[in-house]
């Protein structure tokens, strides 16, 4: 509960300032340039498949230590993850160089001179490749429940980059100096928490350090081959869309769909800030307590991620187009029918993510090696099938293709069968009845509200309608849910806290 309050705190602040940042970047580079920074973001992110998941694969085997005081072991694994972040450092930067001399071929109308358009791309990765330079260390911290530590100062470091950043180009009005302070403060941030969390663990200055074991070195081996293809299926999916639409539609598009995707990941990752705030003590459950204890948690946790995500799926469907028209302008809409697949996929991406904390932590990546190598085919082939036909909105009806077919029945079918070690039939019918729900309430708010003015008086109308009445029909289909009960007690158990 501490880790999810503090991110929390950390993500409203960072929430507003991204939404600030974006009116200022419009306003000062435009949308072209826009989406030349959102496709570069993607790309970068694409090239940190070197990382090969080995974060998370390291951050199970530190769970179990942590708990038992294991320290020379804790110094041995940390040692070997700064070693593997280093090389990864290296490698992206030089995956980088080589790819910025073809970078220009990839922009579809492009409106800047290609030797611009290589140096963008390296001071962007320059900006990500210092960001590995620290990762051994805030891997413990998440293994050891303490990532509200990290989220304070990535919290400062946010709001002073999008402070200095807006300032500099309304001077400067050059891009190259906004990139630059992207760097400083990176760099800054890493050098502060490096030695913050020296300071919490003294023992990680000990020179004498034991060699990973065998053993260790086997089972990183065996799960960074899985990650690897979970890897490649979250690079499929989430950082190919922009690239296709840049490629056969236009950069001036990327701009556009990157302003939907700022509120989708916007609301994305304040639930995420919930439930990562779980995803230690999940470990710890899977360590110290029976499945059957495992399973009762999963239930609860599972019930709070679809009450979660079907109020925020309604509020979208509603809200999202009026926002869009009165925080940049109704030139910046793009089509319905389209806002509608961003928001089934959104309402997917966001109802996987409790199936994949309880995977992750049990440590199955093995076991769905595979899956990421389906989902990333399903999502190409049918992505540049159906760009062909139906423009830009075929493009994301392959994310929901890869989702409706791979993702949302192979990931609960490996967790029930090599986690939990039980049926799966019963969890996929309460995940589609729920899918079922959410459409319906979906629809009827729509249209519901749909004579509603989209000024503050309708728009505030609409928000506490989306809001009351997804909820109250929730409460009256679970309130005599064991899940739904202890949510409850324990709501109201932080709420005493809180008073007192």
């Amino acid at each position: 509960m501490k880790n999810i309050s503090f991110s929390l705190f950390s993500y409203f602040f960072i929430f507003i300032s991204k939404y600030i940042a974006r009116y200022f970047f419009i306003y000062v580079f435009g949308n072209e340039l826009l989406g030349v920074n959102v496709l570069f973001s993607n790309i970068v992110s694409m090239l940190s498949l070197a990382e090969l998941g080995f974060g998370v694969a390291v951050t199970t085997l530190l769970y179990k230590p942590l708990q038992e005081k294991n320290i020379e072991y804790i110094k041995s694994i940390i040692k070997f993850t700064k070693k593997i972040f280093y090389f990864v450092a290296g490698f992206m930067l030089l995956a980088g160089i080589f790819a910025s001399f073809f970078i220009d071929s990839i922009i579809k109308d492009s409106p800047f001179d290609p030797v611009e358009i290589r140096w963008f791309f390296l001071l962007f990765l320059a900006s990500s490749v210092v960001s590995y330079f620290n990762s051994d260390k805030l891997i413990l911290l998440i293994a050891d429940q303490k990532q509200y530590f990290e989220k304070i100062v990535t919290t400062i470091a946010s709001l002073t980059l999008v402070v200095v950043q807006i300032v500099v180009s309304i001077i400067t009005r050059n891009f190259y100096f906004f990139l630059l302070v992207q760097i400083f403060i990176t760099i800054a941030q890493n050098i502060f928490l490096s030695r913050r969390i020296v300071r919490l663990y003294p023992y990680l200055k000990d020179r004498s350090v034991l060699p990973i074991s065998h053993q260790d070195l086997k089972e990183l081996r065996k799960n960074m081959l899985a990650m690897l293809s979970h890897k490649l299926g979250g690079v499929g999916v989430l950082y190919t869309t922009n690239i296709i639409i840049s490629m056969f539609i236009g950069i001036s598009e990327v701009g556009l769909f990157s302003n939907y995707s700022l509120i989708f990941w916007a609301i994305l990752a304040l639930c995420s800030q919930i439930f990562d705030g779980f995803t230690a003590s999940i470990g710890n459950i899977w360590v110290t307590e029976s499945v059957g204890t495992v399973y009762l948690h999963f239930k609860r946790i599972m019930l709070l991620n679809y009450w979660i995500y079907t109020t925020a799926t309604v509020c979208l469907i509603v809200l999202i187009q009026p926002l869009i028209a009165l925080w940049l302008g109704a030139e910046y809409k793009i089509d319905l029918p389209i806002v509608v697949i961003l928001i089934i996929n959104f309402y997917f991406t966001g109802t996987r993510s409790v199936v994949n904390s309880f995977k992750n932590t049990k440590g199955l990546f093995w076991n769905d090696r595979f899956k990421p190598i389906a989902e990333i085919l399903v999502n190409l082939i049918v992505s540049l099938v159906l760009v062909n036909f139906f423009g830009l909105i075929g493009i994301f009806l392959g994310t929901t293709a890869s989702m409706l077919f791979v993702v949302l029945w192979v990931e609960p079918h490996i967790l029930f069968k090599y986690g939990l070690k039980m049926p799966s039939r019963l969890f996929f019918v309460q995940y589609f009845l729920m899918f079922f729900l959410t459409g319906l309430l979906s629809t009827v708010l729509f249209f519901g509200t749909i004579l509603l003015q989209n000024d503050a008086i309708g728009l505030l109308v609409k928000l506490v309608l989306c809001i009351v009445v997804p909820n109250a029909v929730l409460y009256l289909i679970y309130r005599r849910n064991e899940a739904y009960l202890y949510l409850k007690k324990v709501g109201l158990s932080l709420l005493t806290r809180t008073r007192n």
